[in-house]
């Protein structure tokens, strides 16, 4: 009988000491892949606070993207990533070079005076595409490349070359 309760013990110590480690392993899992995409949103806001404050230092210079578009000749424009950036950048240039559309995947949420599409959708020729979204630039500068004849910036090189 003292054997059986000894085993019954045993079991019960190693059980909760498996489901410990298994909660353990479980909650660090989740906390880890919580924690990168917190940082992946930390580093993305970072990376647009700095293109606003380069963009500030532009302004307060007196220089205005409008005026580098002109420059390189083009004469119309669509702008893709309809957040707080692209928005911004529609006020500042709408004046002086026609945005003729926003792109952005979350058309159908987004209240513009600018007619919004979705980035499959169809394209209306325009000189230049502006990208706002600082992290993932690259794909969708590839993408829009690969999808229409305009020349494709990213905003941020824009802002860091004027």
């Amino acid at each position: 009988m003292k054997h059986k309760g000894l085993l019954l013990m045993t079991a019960t110590v190693l059980g909760t000491l498996a489901g410990a480690a298994a909660g353990a392993y479980l909650t660090e899992r989740r906390m880890g892949e919580e924690m990168t995409a917190v940082k992946s949103l930390a580093d993305k806001h970072l990376i647009s606070f700095r293109m606003c404050v380069r963009w500030m230092e532009l302004r307060q210079q007196g220089k205005h993207v409008a005026d580098f578009l002109k420059r390189k000749g083009y004469r119309s424009t669509a702008i893709y990533g309809m957040g707080a950036l692209g928005e911004q950048l529609y006020k500042e240039i709408r004046d002086q070079i026609p945005v003729l559309y926003g792109i952005d995947a979350a058309y159908k949420a987004i209240y513009s005076e600018l007619e919004i599409v979705p980035p499959d959708g169809s394209l209306s020729d325009v000189d230049v595409i502006i990208v706002t979204p600082a992290v993932s630039y690259r794909e969708i500068c590839k993408k829009l490349e690969e999808k229409t004849n305009a020349a494709v910036y990213p905003l941020a090189d824009i802002l860091y070359s004027m």
